[in-house]
């Protein structure tokens, strides 16, 4: 059987993860019925050590129930970290908001068009005058000349009405709002420069403040040093987290190759600052006190480093995670490494339990329990003989042990697997290990030797860019990668049930695990097939919310035909970001996608775009037109899509129309769509504004 008892902290972080889910999910929270249960259990616990020796059944119960306990505490604790659930916070406010006060608690970043930053608000102010309410708004400024740059601590006054985070516009896009709201923010404003006044700077923790301005200092450093753009961007990512400065097509092309973890800080390069000192200093450890001061010179080591990235989430989750580790080689007991990285989530989760829905933090984990458990599995199926082979083998078998950990999440959320991340890995790790201490030597070398600091950084940027082309040469490998894939949360739980259960099985030799396996296994077969036939049979029509563009689709089977018309025509990113996801959901391939042409679909009939699908007829008008009511002969539509500002009121349509729905897509301005809502609601008209209620899909 499989033993808990060296693993309490997993436990307890299995017992705390679920109880903060049950928070997250949860739109009402029983707390009395919490706190009973709290009391309940922590009693049971009390009592069960008590009567421990009366028979086994105390303990049992008294573990069960604190872990019930563990639970409630959980939900509880998510409740009191949930902002918006507080009477005064600002999200709760119901009169009409025009001024914030507030201080800005983030590093201004910059975006495509806008420079952004975070503001926490203490202060509103409503037609009744100031009142206290707090809560964090997103600030986002033009870039114009009026653009005032912001700096962690500044004080504000602004002018301007924040507006609530909407959902996404689209089915299947991603849903900002959420992954705002699960960081605390649900409002944004965009405003000018002139919106802003300055009332002095009191940063809320002086201790970032001062990271925050060393990292800005390491930055003109090594831009001073490496002054090609396209490497200085990778060096800035690597050694600094620092990824504004990333082209769409060098994020792709680490993207395509897998090693996309190396462009963003976090437990791969703590890892390495913790294996440079093991390797300089692991000899302490043999001396009778050394092992304490090789314990806390790693440790100033880490912490120093995660200061130097700005004191950055990703890098203090990692930091904590390697000094449990640290703290528990040197007290010499005998600790599972599964329970210390257990107790690291703990910590972390207790101080913020919505960690667990960063996506980070769960693909972290994943991929160190992953090479802790899987690594040594794999790398014992062979033994190279020559030193250097053996090398290749180890680092392939922990590229291989974390795919296999994170895969099945990985590919739920991005929807893509890098074929070749292992050939990616075995250049890029080596190659970031010398990275990032070229990249700390320049700065370590600045202080003595500006002209040796400045050759070590054309020596880096040498290496960066021999790194970089055979990224982009790997990227243009036939099957490079696999896209397109689709994973329903049910079936990402079944895959990943079924492999914990297949190694169970391959651990204990119980014939009853590899039931388990095949059991869920088989499951996802099911729903896979299940969904197969669905997409072979699904026919439907969607009109997408894409801003000022008509963007509609009519779909059979896996083939469709698009149609994209707009001030700008055809733009990648918004296809990726609002249709794809959609697209992706339905099983289109891209073999698939534009097998349909448009032209035999749709047909003219004097102003109107016209076509017959499937049993309905959808009528299009996006060209201004006047109709002569003797020689119109009334259409009947089952939709009627209005586009381009193409009608400004309904009675410049054609008397007898009488569409079975009215569609107004976001080509249209927001003052003519929201005026031909109100006129279509006057008559009786089934209406849908996409500016309004987001896209509309409809299937027979």
């Amino acid at each position: 059987m499989v033993r808990w008892i060296p693993y309490p902290f997993l436990r307890f972080s299995l017992a705390l993860i679920i109880g903060i889910l049950l928070g997250i999910w949860s739109t009402e929270t029983p707390i009395q019925l919490l706190w009973g249960i709290v009391a309940f259990g922590l009693l049971s616990v009390l009592l069960g050590k008590y009567l421990y020796s009366r028979g086994a059944w105390a303990g049992t119960f008294a573990g069960l129930s604190g872990l019930v306990a563990l639970i409630a505490i959980g939900w509880l604790y998510t409740e009191a970290h949930t902002p918006n659930r507080e009477a005064g916070h600002i999200n709760n406010v119901s009169a009409s908001i025009t001024h914030l006060k507030g201080t800005i608690i983030s590093a201004e970043e910059e975006r495509a068009n806008t420079w952004r930053a975070r503001l926490a608000v203490s202060h509103v102010r409503t037609d009744s005058g100031w009142l206290r309410a707090p809560g964090t708004v997103v600030l986002y400024q033009r870039k114009d000349s009026l653009h005032q740059p912001l700096r962690y601590g500044n004080e504000l006054l602004v002018a301007g009405i924040p507006r609530r985070i909407e959902p996404p516009g689209n089915p299947s896009a991603f849903d900002y709002r959420r992954f705002m709201a699960n960081q605390g923010v649900y409002h944004q404003l965009f405003l000018s420069g002139e919106d802003l006044v300055l009332s002095g700077h009191s940063p809320p923790n002086p201790i970032r403040a001062l990271a925050l301005q060393a990292q800005q200092a390491f930055a003109d450093r090594l831009a001073e040093a490496i002054t090609q753009e396209r490497e200085q961007s990778i060096v800035w990512a690597l050694v600094l987290g620092v990824k504004e400065g990333l082209d769409a097509e060098t994020r792709q092309a680490y993207a395509t190759a897998g090693a996309m973890h190396v462009l963003a800080v976090s437990g791969l390069h703590v890892g390495i600052v913790y294996l440079i000192f093991l390797k300089l200093l692991g000899g302490l450890r043999r001396r009778p006190l050394g092992r304490w001061l090789f314990a806390l010179m790693v440790l100033i080591s880490l912490w120093s480093f995660a200061f130097l990235t700005g004191l950055s989430p990703s890098v203090m989750r990692a930091a904590t995670m390697f000094s449990f580790m640290v703290l528990a080689q040197t007290t010499q007991r005998k600790v599972s490494t599964y329970n210390t990285l257990a107790a690291s989530a703990f910590l972390l989760l207790l101080v913020n339990p919505y960690l667990i829905t960063s996506v980070g933090f769960q693909l972290s984990y994943l991929a160190v329990f992953g090479i802790v458990y899987l690594q040594p599995r794999i790398a014992s199926w062979w033994t190279p003989k020559h030193r250097a082979m053996d090398w290749v083998w180890q680092l392939t078998t922990v590229s291989i042990a974390a795919q296999i950990a994170t895969g099945p999440l990985a590919v739920y959320y991005f929807h893509v697997f890098p074929t070749y991340f292992f050939l990616s890995n075995l250049l890029v790790v080596p190659l970031a290990t010398v990275i990032l201490v070229g990249g700390l030597l320049v700065l370590a070398l600045s202080v003595i030797s500006i002209p040796l600091s400045d050759l070590i950084g054309q020596l880096l940027e040498w290496i960066v860019w021999g790194m970089n082309e055979v990224i982009f040469a790997l990227e243009q490998l036939p099957g490079s990668r696999i896209v397109d894939l689709v994973l329903t949360p049910t079936q990402v739980l079944l895959l990943c049930l079924g492999f914990l259960a297949f190694l169970a099985f391959w651990e204990l030799r119980k014939f009853p695990y590899l039931l388990y396996t095949i059991g869920c296994w088989g499951a996802l077969v099911i729903i896979a097939l299940g969904i197969s036939y669905r997409w072979s049979y699904q026919r439907g029509f969607t009109v997408y919310d894409v801003n000022n563009s008509s963007v509609h689709s009519l779909y059979l089977g896996t083939q469709r035909t698009l149609i994209w018309e707009g001030e700008e025509g055809w733009n990648a990113d918004d296809y990726g970001f609002q249709v794809l996801p959609y697209e992706q959901s339905l099983g289109f391939r891209p073999t698939t996608r534009s097998t349909l042409s448009d032209s035999t679909l749709w047909h003219t009939t004097g102003p109107w775009r016209v076509c017959q699908w499937q049993g309905r007829s959808v009528g299009w008008l996006k060209e201004p037109a006047t109709f002569s009511q003797a020689q119109f002969r009334p259409l009947r539509f089952d939709y009627l899509i209005l586009s381009h500002n193409a009608i400004r009121h309904l009675e410049d349509l054609p008397q007898g129309l009488e569409p079975g729905l009215l569609i107004l897509d976001s080509s249209n301005k927001s003052y003519i769509a929201a005026r031909l809502q109100t006129d279509a609601e006057a008559r009786g008209w089934a209406v849908h504004s996409v500016p309004q209620s987001g896209a509309f899909t409809a299937t027979w």
